[in-house]
């Protein structure tokens, strides 16, 4: 998927952010493809050892291709954003659309992050979409993209 994105749209994105667990180590297949293009970078959240165990050889190997990165430390006194942030109460609200195109706007992923999440070709506005989708708690249908979709046009996907 990086080397479509790099090749048929690198003059189109300002920068492309994929952020890891710390968990896996990418191969080196997948670090030549990160490393065509000057606007990947790498965001490596550090949960601690016990949890992202492999946080040093990924940042070798980035290092090692060139790759930009940043290790977000999300444990221990100096944490990043003050540490892990819960989002496990997703219960329904009841909020009107004006109330919850508000609290849209202080998000934390809206005004910090602003970046979207692909998984299995479909792209969420962030993760909690993605994580209420997959609980069956909204229908994300509209606030997400199927990028294989062949039925949308290049314009629909753009527009929605």
């Amino acid at each position: 998927m990086v080397n479509f994105l790099a090749s048929s749209y690198n003059e189109r994105i300002g920068i492309l952010d994929i952020i890891t667990n710390g968990t896996i180590v990418p191969d080196e297949r997948t670090l030549k493809s990160l490393s065509r293009s000057n606007k990947v970078g790498i965001i490596v959240d550090n949960y601690g050892p016990a949890l992202s165990k492999s946080v040093q050889q990924i940042t070798d190997a980035l290092n090692t291709f060139g790759i930009k990165h940043i290790v977000r430390k999300y444990y221990g006194e100096d944490a990043y954003y003050n540490g892990w942030i819960d989002m496990s109460d997703l219960s329904k609200r009841h909020r009107t659309e004006d109330e919850n195109k508000s609290v849209y706007k202080r998000c934390i992923f809206s005004e910090k992050f602003q970046r979207f999440l692909i998984v299995d070709g479909k792209m969420y506005i962030c993760a909690v979409c993605k994580r209420c989708e997959s609980l069956n708690l909204v229908n994300a249908h509209i606030d997400r993209i199927d990028l294989f979709d062949d039925l949308l046009s290049k314009e629909q996907k753009k527009n929605k």
